[in-house]
């Protein structure tokens, strides 16, 4: 929640039907690089863009599996870096994703508590 290029802000995201999902930060403002993780323990890296040549925000990411996939994404909140998004990996998988301080507030379940939707069993953030 800065001006500046070290801003930091988190990303999860859920990766296809089977439970597996992702945790990490986007690092910058405007632009910048994403790292992180899959929680099958595999490391994905990749760059940013909140504006890209038709508008939208523009992840593109690989991972150290070899998948490599693109999410599009519009913001809740600039200024938080508060936003959701879709895309697809290269292996086929559907990726769904929520970005920045807000992140739990989006991702309340009926019982109130925030919890990644992935897959049939909720993952419980915080």
């Amino acid at each position: 929640m800065t001006e500046t290029v070290e801003n930091c802000a988190r990303i999860l995201a859920c990766v296809g039907d089977s439970g597996l999902w992702f945790a990490g930060r986007a690092i910058g403002r405007g632009a910048g690089v994403l790292k992180g993780a899959l929680s099958d323990g595999e490391t994905c890296g990749g760059t940013w863009t909140e504006r890209n040549w038709f508008g939208a925000g523009q992840a593109d990411v690989t991972c150290s599996n070899g998948a490599s996939g693109r999410v599009y994404f519009t913001y809740q909140d600039r200024w938080t870096g508060t936003a959701t998004g879709n895309g697809t990996l290269s292996d086929g998988n559907r990726i769904e994703m929520w970005s920045g301080n807000r992140v739990p507030e989006f991702l309340e379940n009926t019982t109130g508590k925030p919890a990644l939707p992935c897959g049939e069993a909720a993952i419980p953030i915080s």
